[in-house]
């Protein structure tokens, strides 16, 4: 019963930080939409944001606007990732997506952008 008991707490503490995992990632998302880029190379959530990255973002706006935000775990398949990146943050504005390699950097308490790939 115990052993139970134990896995049912270690679920929900797990459960509850894959919640605010995703919710983080989200306002990267938010961050990355909104905000006036050539500005800034980083963020409250981000510790730098490339000029490529920059570029391919204002190019997905201008294409359409309005960006769906969508997060998964783990990496993009090889040759796009190396299984470093913890999750991915995917906007699509229906023509493109693009998908952001992230990984959480607990020294600086912000995500570290690893790369990204279109499709």
């Amino acid at each position: 019963m115990k052993k139970y008991f134990s896995l049912i707490i270690l679920m929900f503490f797990v459960s509850c930080r894959n919640e605010r995992t995703i919710n983080e990632i989200l306002n990267i998302g938010k961050e990355l939409t909104t905000k006036d880029l050539s500005k800034t190379d980083s963020t409250e959530n981000i510790v730098f944001i490339g000029k490529s990255l920059k570029e391919k973002i204002t190019e997905l706006k201008k294409q359409n606007f309005e960006l769906k935000l969508k997060v998964q775990n783990g990496d993009l398949n090889y040759p796009f990732g190396d299984s470093k990146a913890e999750n991915i943050l995917v906007l699509n504005n229906g023509i493109q997506k693009l998908n952001v390699r992230l990984k959480y950097n607990s020294n600086k308490k912000k995500f570290d952008i690893l790369g990204f790939a279109t499709e």
